[in-house]
């Protein structure tokens, strides 16, 4: 540990040069920590330099005895470049005593002293403790007790995790007088730890290797509320999403265990060794330093029925803006939700929780448009900025940017390099193809079974009037993925397939840092089973826009059927928090935290989707996706005969949706009706659209499982 002491009181007196314990002669001290003193001695029997622990015993060693040689032993069987080498345990007449390999370094206590480490160096140190510590997990040992003085930097390089799998051993969780920073919450509570402890102290690790700082600034100690520092990495966000990733409250929401952090780490170290020296910074950020919501900007052309540019050019102010990473920025349905309401601005931003809103107004006539913009405090509705552009619509793209960095100027948002020219997007200076394509958007994100066609057609339009129009590609291969994942392509499959891959790719080519062609293409490798490159597709996505919810939502649904549930629950969770009105993480959430065993959590994520379900009801009582997802709910927490009745209204209106039928056939399943639920989830399938590895993942449908007509079922479906 880090901390120092004083050996136990049974070794005071008792160590100084040429004492013999047992076999072993001390030569000189060498180091203390909480765990004891460390001496230099000698093997007179092997004749070999060797480290000698005096272990500062607790009260739980001298009761537990022999769950502390159990545990020694299984330290001592580890046998790992990494993890120092532990030759023996004992006793003597003065106390517990540890023999292991000599070390000639520093540990990593002594060099943080000194400052942080270039990220080279942090990242490096980082993936050969992560090795050590996964190789101890693969054999049941978890260290507990994780911190810089337990890491040891070797003077060839070599990095060394000490004491493994043995804090717990001698009853040592240093609460009182050690590193409560380095202590994941579930620890400070006395919940019960497992691997992923040692996951929160590596981040932990990583962050002030990083930084020279703890992530949690209040006194340090993860489990007091702090929410941790942000790390921003303009070059390798990817880095900072992880580490904040192991430093999250809720274990299952981390990796798994040290394992799971090698590809990242290694990724990482082999693209800083191909980078110059210095040529990456790292920043700390606690949080958003601005907030915003974009409005539905008014339509006030002459015949009122432009509400496709209104909306588009809203839309893709928020989207530029959610890029930013030191901005928060309010999802769309959180702000669209005030359409056509007259609510006064101070309720918009205390509902939302911004401090600033962007509100504006659109009048086309002809082939001009004029678009004003004016951002407004929250606090007192007062206009911070505003600004009116009397343009062709053929420079509307460029006009959408040039409002976006205003609104960063005005709240003192800090650009990085990249994010700056990602703010200078080309877009298409063709007019129709413009309108084209935001009116495919429109319909996209309506998702109706007649409108999916007419998207699909006005962005190959879109295309054929402008082939570099990177987001019409995009588009194209969004349309063709939800086409494909709900199987509406019929005989027509391999032609949709193979055109959606087309688009994404020339939607890449033409605009490698679009991060929405990443994500289509992303989904489109999902389903055809290119799962690594999907999730690199997923990855890259997020890395260039951080605040793309149906990003994060998508992650999470390829994560969760992959199986790899622990990491579907980060990615939804993350979908919840950049969309608090959106009901479908939740709802799936639920799903994840019961294949992970954790029904308090389960029972959380409903409740959080019952409250969002009722307020979209409210708004909208005829949101058929908000009527069957809230029956499903009410049926899980209890109020069955409600939840039923529900059902019964949503079947009668949607008799041939797909997702109606669907959604009803698991709430029906969650009821104990399951002859129903069956003949339901038969009549969803008939409908020829179904995602089977959903279907097979999808707890939901757990209580249908077992009978053969549910077999049968799944059959019908493509794998």
């Amino acid at each position: 540990g880090s901390g120092e002491a004083a050996p136990a009181q049974g070794w005071q007196g008792a160590l100084h040069p040429g004492v013999v314990v047992g076999r072993f002669e001390l030569v000189r001290e060498v180091g203390r920590g909480g765990f004891g003193v460390v001496w230099e001695a000698r093997d007179r029997e092997l004749n070999r330099t060797v480290a000698f622990k005096a272990v500062a015993a607790g009260p739980a060693a001298t009761r537990c005895e022999e769950r502390l040689l159990r545990e020694a032993e299984a330290a001592a069987q580890l046998s790992h470049p990494n993890v120092v080498t532990l030759h023996d345990v004992g006793r003597s007449e003065h106390g517990p005593y540890l023999v292991m390999e000599l070390l000639r370094g520093q540990t990593l206590a002594e060099r943080l002293r000194h400052g942080a480490l270039s990220m080279r160096e942090a990242v490096r140190v980082a993936l050969e403790v992560a090795k050590g510590l996964a190789h101890a997990h693969a054999h049941g040992v978890v260290h507990r007790d994780l911190t810089p003085g337990n890491v040891f930097l070797c003077g060839d390089g070599q990095v060394k995790v000490l004491d493994l799998g043995l804090a717990h051993a001698f009853g040592h969780r240093k609460v009182d007088g050690g590193t409560p920073a380095y202590m994941a919450p579930e620890q400070d509570r006395g919940a019960p730890e497992d691997e992923r402890s040692d996951v929160f102290a590596l981040g932990v690790l990583l962050f002030q290797m990083l930084t020279g700082a703890l992530p949690h600034a209040d006194s340090g100690r993860a489990a007091r509320g702090a929410h941790p520092q942000l790390l921003a990495i303009d070059e390798a966000p990817a880095l900072g999403q992880l580490v904040a990733r192991m430093l999250d409250a809720a274990p299952v929401l981390r990796p798994r265990d040290a394992g799971e952090l090698l590809a990242p780490l290694q990724a990482f170290a082999l693209e800083l060794a191909r980078a110059p020296e210095g040529a990456l910074q790292v920043t700390v950020r606690r949080g958003a330093k601005g907030s915003v919501a974009v409005l539905p900007f008014a339509d006030l052309s002459p015949t009122g029925d432009h509400d496709w540019l209104c909306a588009g050019v809203a839309e893709e102010i928020l989207n530029a803006l959610a890029a930013l990473r030191c901005l928060k920025v309010a999802a769309r349905s959180s702000s669209f939700q005030f359409k056509g309401k007259e609510v006064d601005s101070r309720e918009i931003a205390r509902v939302l929780g911004v401090t600033t809103l962007l509100e504006g107004s659109v009048r086309k006539a002809g082939e001009r448009v004029r678009i004003t913009a004016r951002l407004v405090s929250g606090a007192d509705g007062y206009e911070l900025w505003s600004r009116s552009f009397d343009r062709r619509l053929e420079d509307v793209f460029a006009v959408q940017d040039e409002i976006a960095q205003a609104v960063a100027s005005a709240l003192e948002v800090q650009l990085s390099s990249g994010e700056a020219s990602r703010l200078q997007r080309r877009g298409t200076r063709n007019a129709q193809a413009y309108e084209m394509y935001q009116r495919a958007r429109q319909l996209l994100r309506r998702m109706s079974g007649v409108g999916d066609h007419a998207a699909r057609q006005l962005f190959k339009g879109a295309i054929e009037l402008d082939p570099g129009f990177a987001e019409a590609h995009a588009g194209l291969a969004d349309m063709d993925f939800l086409m494909l994942q709900w199987q509406l392509a019929g005989d027509g499959t391999e032609a949709v397939r193979a055109e959606a891959l087309a688009a994404s790719e020339a939607a890449l080519r033409l605009d490698p840092e679009l991060a929405d062609a990443h994500v289509a293409r992303a989904n489109l490798l999902s389903l055809v089973g290119r799962s690594a490159e999907a999730e690199d597709g997923f990855r890259r996505g997020l890395a260039l826009n951080p605040g793309l919810w149906h990003a994060w939502y998508y992650q999470a649904r390829f994560l969760f059927a992959e199986g790899r549930f622990s990491e579907a629950a980060r990615s939804f969770e993350e979908a919840a928090r950049r969309d608090p009105e959106d009901y479908n993480a939740p709802v799936l959430l639920h799903q994840v935290y019961l294949a992970l065993g954790d029904a308090g959590r389960a029972r959380q994520a409903t409740q959080r989707a019952l409250e969002t379900t009722a307020r979209r009801l409210r708004n909208d009582p005829d949101d058929a996706r908000a009527s069957y997802f809230a029956a499903g709910l009410a049926i899980r927490t209890g109020d069955r005969e409600r939840g039923l009745a529900m059902i019964d209204r949503a079947l009668e209106l949607y008799a041939d949706d797909f997702c109606v039928l669907y959604n009803s056939a698991c709430g029906l399943a969650a009821a104990g009706e399951l002859e129903r639920a069956l003949g339901v989830l038969d009549r969803a399938v008939a409908t020829g659209r179904g995602f089977r590895p959903w279907l097979e993942k999808d707890t939901d449908l757990d209580p249908l499982r077992s009978h053969p007509r549910f077999e049968a079922i799944l059959a019908r479906l493509p794998r």
